[in-house]
């Protein structure tokens, strides 16, 4: 055995001979190259001029382009990687950041480069029409449709392509469109199954008793069958299993869809109480003054792309015209 004399610090900063551009280093051409024999024996000559200085075969015009696009996209695969981890460091203070968002329901594209950011602490209306992306922005933030393109990330944490668990762990709770609580299921039994505790040293806001005191009448209806309470009630019910959740990021997709007039201003009532409290909260609307009236941020998504977005207070000084994008005259 051979030991060398250079220092370690020299060995560190030795650059090392450059490689000859002909050579693919991959075992099976390592091998024809001390075997030439065996390619021989195929028909297929081994000549100088087909190896080349190096011994090695000669990639074919056709091979050679096919491994330098390859390697062309790997490349860019990487830039894609780095990209995407200076985005999530960069947006590392905003509650709920989705980026250059892509999203397909089999052939069907339905958006395209979304992005928008929640602040920590605020309230984000995202407005449009039937069918303009908003429940499809909810359902990839969730996890229930992993986006073809683009980065969700929860306070700094990349989380596109985890389980709904995996994020709603994270802190993140849906009330979902058309409140789906579970009916056969008592009020109290709604609510206890989607308690969790918070991660971290962060404080358990949110019990069965915090919860009965923001909304009296589930506390009345403790003990009734869940499918069986008024459509306001419901409602009432999804916001509070949510709450159970102990979520710093709340994500509610059309909460007054279906409701009276009157059961609508409770829960219009009941959000703003919700980000008094410090609440991160995504609002998902068509009605355009409910968001207004509440919301910090408005984003206003028409036909799978953002069209407007905004601080709420700016939007309304400017007396931007919306019904062309609500589809409202």
């Amino acid at each position: 055995m051979t030991t060398s004399n250079t220092a370690p610090s020299d060995w560190i900063n030795q650059v090392p001979p450059a490689l000859p551009d002909t050579a693919l280093f991959h075992p099976h051409r390592l091998w024809l190259r001390d075997n030439p024999e065996k390619t021989a024996s195929r028909g297929q000559k081994v000549t100088e001029e087909t190896a080349g200085a190096t011994g090695l075969p000669r990639l074919r015009a056709g091979r050679l382009g096919e491994v330098r696009r390859r390697e062309s996209s790997l490349t860019a695969r990487g830039r894609n990687a780095v990209a995407r981890r200076c985005i999530v460091g960069a947006l590392a203070n905003d509650a709920l950041a989705l980026e250059e968002i892509d999203a397909l329901y089999g052939d069907s594209h339905v958006l395209h480069r979304v992005s928008f950011h929640l602040g920590e602490g605020r309230l984000l209306g995202l407005l449009g029409r039937n069918g303009a992306g908003k429940s499809t922005s909810i359902n990839v933030t969730v996890g229930l449709l992993p986006p073809r393109h683009g980065t969700v990330a929860v306070y700094g944490t990349a989380v596109a392509g985890r389980t709904p668990e995996a994020i709603a762990a994270l802190g993140v709770a849906l009330v979902p469109q058309g409140r789906r609580v579970f009916r056969s299921l008592t009020v109290r039994e709604n609510l206890v199954v989607a308690g969790r505790r918070p991660r971290g040293d962060l404080p358990m806001l949110w019990t069965l008793e915090s919860v009965s005191e923001l909304f009296p009448r589930l506390r009345e209806r403790s003990r009734q069958i869940a499918g069986s309470l008024s459509g306001g009630e419901q409602q009432m019910l999804a916001i509070g299993r949510a709450l159970m959740s102990n979520p710093r990021v709340l994500l509610m997709d059309e909460p007054s869809e279906g409701l009276a007039p009157q059961i609508v201003a409770e829960v219009m009532a009941t959000i703003r109480r919700l980000k008094a409290q410090g609440l991160s909260i995504v609002l998902v609307e068509q009605n355009a003054k409910l968001v207004f009236d509440v919301a910090d941020d408005i984003v206003v998504l028409n036909s799978g792309r953002v069209v407007v977005e905004g601080p709420a207070a700016e939007l309304s000084r400017r007396g931007l015209d919306l019904r062309q994008h609500l589809g409202i005259y």
